[in-house]
């Protein structure tokens, strides 16, 4: 598996952290996430994206499409709210169109050969982890990562040395308990800390730290309700994380510093503080450093919600 091809797996699967839990009448809304024990929630989610850098005085596009199908399995709910769930990925996609070539999978109808460039995809379904998530969106327990990470490296089915070896410690940095519970908790504290009616708006900040680390400065707007369903637009000035540490990947330093904006509107179901649906779009640009020398690099991302059943 080429170095580059490694990077876009690990850096984009986080997207799943980022994008996971964005998001009538008069009487004031008390949001939360209320999950019921015994019940599933799904949602499906599919990022098409625009990459463009110029390096060596040459630029280069990559058109690509991310979808991801996951389930959160409720497996208690303490008597505080807090609810103990396993998050299993159910499905995914990948296209990519680049100067390399393109790629196409997908793992509800896969192909005999996995592309290698989907490898890492590919090795994601049927994975996943516990965690227990307070009605605010806090994530404050992880359990199952390390067991996670040994099943795609075992499903990826690498030869034996320095390739292999690379991949499992970028996999153990990205996918650690600390590092899925940083990057779902700071994506999931959406949630106002007290009743809001329509109109009302709230911020909060969330400090992205793997991938293409980032911090998003961010409004939420409570636009409308109907039918047991919130509508919430959400505004971000994105701009770069300097306490981020750079990747580290086959002896080399990566690192990102990228500004831009993100908007969008989701909608919740009132009862459980689900996600049903919902847009947004990220534009981002800024530059790459590596090996001493660094590229500009600007992402559009539009990034899609829906309902998903496994």
């Amino acid at each position: 598996m080429s170095k580059k091809r490694i990077l876009t797996f690990v850096g984009l699967l986080v997207i799943v952290a980022l994008l996971v839990s964005c998001g009538g009448g008069s009487k004031k809304l008390d949001l939360k996430l209320r999950l019921e024990p015994g019940k599933s929630y799904g949602a499906k989610m599919i990022a098409d994206q625009t990459i463009t850098q110029t390096l060596m005085g040459q630029t280069q596009t990559i058109t690509q499409s991310i979808g991801m199908g996951y389930t959160y399995q409720v497996q208690s709910v303490d008597p505080d709210g807090s609810m103990w769930v396993k998050i299993t990925y159910d499905w995914v996609s990948y296209k990519q169109d680049s100067p390399m070539g393109k790629v196409s999978y997908d793992s509800a109808n896969p192909p005999a050969t996995v592309p290698e460039a989907a490898i890492g995809y590919a090795a994601l379904v049927g994975r996943g982890f516990s965690a227990k998530i307070t009605p605010t969106g806090e994530m404050t327990d992880v359990r199952g990562a390390d067991q996670m990470v040994a099943e795609i490296l075992g499903a990826m089915n690498l030869p034996a040395g320095s390739a292999r070896d690379q991949v499992e410690a970028l996999l153990r940095t990205q996918l650690s308990d600390e590092a899925l519970k940083d990057s779902f908790e700071k994506a999931a504290l959406f949630y106002p800390d007290k009743p809001i009616a329509v109109g009302d708006s709230w911020s909060g900040q969330i400090a992205l730290a793997s991938g293409m680390p980032m911090i998003l400065d961010t409004t939420w707007t409570l636009k409308a309700r109907k039918n047991g369903v919130a509508t919430v637009e959400t505004r971000s000035d994105a701009r770069p994380n300097p306490g981020a540490k750079p990747l580290e990947l086959a002896g080399m330093s990566i690192s990102y510093e990228l500004s831009g904006v993100q908007s969008g509107s989701m909608d919740l179901d009132e009862k459980t503080g689900w996600l049903l649906g919902g847009t947004l779009k990220q534009d981002v640009s800024g530059k790459v450093s590596a090996v001493g020398t660094s590229w500009p690099i600007t992402i559009v991302s539009n990034i899609r919600f829906e309902p998903w059943q496994k």
